[in-house]
């Protein structure tokens, strides 16, 4: 087991996502916080290869996702692959929505995908896709009943 923290970042135009392993846990924070840590593909492409890393790694053994500043996720970016939040709900390992503040639209549904979610109190959690005539996109409309 690595002793120092690993990091690994994405550009800064697109987002990234903030990776720290320590102790068999590894910590992803949505680091976007100018734009409600909303999730880009190029961040989505990063938490899909880590969500396999940890699948992978006998060493990591659970995740934690958060966002940074004082949002959890705003919705994802057009043009998402669908499949993120589908590969964070069947990671093996366990899996923890450190919900910091607002978990809005598919931000809700990737927190809803985690084994546990733990929010602040004046965190607010919304779909609000109906209310634009859409519907979620990610399982939320199944998920959410079943919690």
């Amino acid at each position: 087991m690595s002793k120092s923290p690993a990091r690994a970042r994405g550009a800064a135009t697109s987002g990234s996502v903030e990776v720290v392993v320590a102790g068999g846990c590894a910590t992803a924070a949505l680091a976007r916080a100018k734009n409600r840590n909303r999730i880009t593909s190029a961040m989505a492409d990063e938490l899909m290869a880590l969500f396999e890393r940890i699948e992978d790694d006998d060493e990591i053994g659970m995740l934690e996702i958060t966002g940074a500043g004082e949002i959890f996720c705003g919705d994802f970016e057009a043009g998402v692959n669908p499949n993120l939040v589908e590969s964070l709900a069947v990671l093996s390992k366990p899996t923890v929505a450190i919900i910091n503040g607002d978990a809005i639209d598919a931000g809700l549904e990737l927190a809803m995908a985690a084994d546990i979610r733990v929010a602040i109190a004046d965190a607010h959690f919304a779909l609000t896709q109906p209310s634009r005539g859409a519907m979620p996109s990610f399982g939320g409309t199944q998920r959410l009943p079943r919690l």
